[in-house]
């Protein structure tokens, strides 16, 4: 998962979307109840307009924001980060006295760009087990849930991590072998329960389905073929540690320069997220100093 900042977005966002967006706002605030706000928002769903779609997959070099892939998640929608229709619980049970973040429908800053597999319910690959975020949206604390448009967003703690949020971000991270894992690690003592952080990541893999054999498939072969880049620079930096040949500097300093341009290009690559991590994980302290303080 990529830090995506949602401020330099909204330039993006075409004027004439904008205020068709109020409009039909101000409409489900003239709403008289539960059913006639739904049906406002499920007869326009601008969210899926072209214009705020484009906005969406241009921001983010045409990548699920979930997922960071391009090609691997199925077609392009977009998510209300906040359901509005309705909201599951922890144990994906509807909470019948919420209705859904109603008042966000047609709020950009709710919107984010995933894939179908990670936005629907769905089956995984090769499991059983229902997976996609849907109207999934549990809380650490549902005592800090917001009820209405009068309360306050910002003191709930979504379950699901928002790859908006930059904390959030740093909470997954990614083996060999391509699979996501919590940052987090499990308590030694197993009769600790588990640490919220560990919980968060947990939960979003699986409900985001990040773990599906395809993604971590692709994700595994990209490790390789960075690893491979960076095992070379490394043994190239430990012969000229030693031999301060003139020519091993060189294809050393030209090596450096190419995986540097890597790293930030890794931006538009194709999950593009384990190149950056790979490098990080993979390089000696001094190349990693390097890359880090001009990338």
């Amino acid at each position: 998962m990529r830090y995506i900042d949602l401020d330099g977005l909204e330039e993006h966002i075409p004027d004439d979307w904008v205020q068709e967006a109020e409009e039909l706002r101000q409409n489900l605030f003239d709403a008289t109840d539960s059913a006639a706000r739904k049906e406002i928002i499920n007869k326009h769903m601008h969210w899926n307009d072209i214009r705020m779609v484009r906005a969406l997959k241009m921001y983010f070099h045409n990548k699920c924001w979930y997922t960071d892939s391009r090609e691997l998640i199925s077609d392009f929608c977009v998510d209300h980060f906040r359901p509005v229709n309705e909201v599951k619980d922890e144990n994906d049970n509807i909470l019948e006295d919420h209705g859904g973040y109603w008042w966000e429908a047609y709020n950009w800053r709710n919107y984010r760009l995933t894939g179908k597999r990670v936005n629907s319910a769905s089956s995984n690959d090769q499991q059983t087990e229902t997976q996609g975020k849907g109207s999934y949206f549990p809380l650490v604390d549902e005592s800090r849930r917001a009820n209405t448009h009068t309360d306050t967003l910002a003191s709930e703690l979504p379950i699901i991590l928002d790859p908006t949020e930059p904390m959030d971000v740093l909470l997954i991270t990614y083996g060999a072998d391509g699979v996501p894992i919590p940052v987090t690690p499990e308590p030694d003592d197993q009769n600790l329960p588990e640490p919220i952080d560990r919980k968060r990541a947990r939960l979003t893999i699986k409900y985001l389905n990040l773990d599906s054999p395809i993604l971590n498939g692709e994700r595994k072969n990209i490790y390789r073929d960075t690893k491979r880049i960076v095992t070379r620079i490394n043994n190239l930096a430990d012969e000229y540690a030693h031999h301060h040949a003139d020519s091993v500097y060189g294809e050393l300093r030209s090596e450096i320069r190419s995986l540097i341009k890597l790293y930030k290009d890794s931006d538009q690559l194709e999950l593009g997220i384990v190149i950056r991590h790979c490098i990080l994980v993979e390089s000696g302290q001094t190349i990693t100093r390097y890359i880090t303080s001009v990338a």
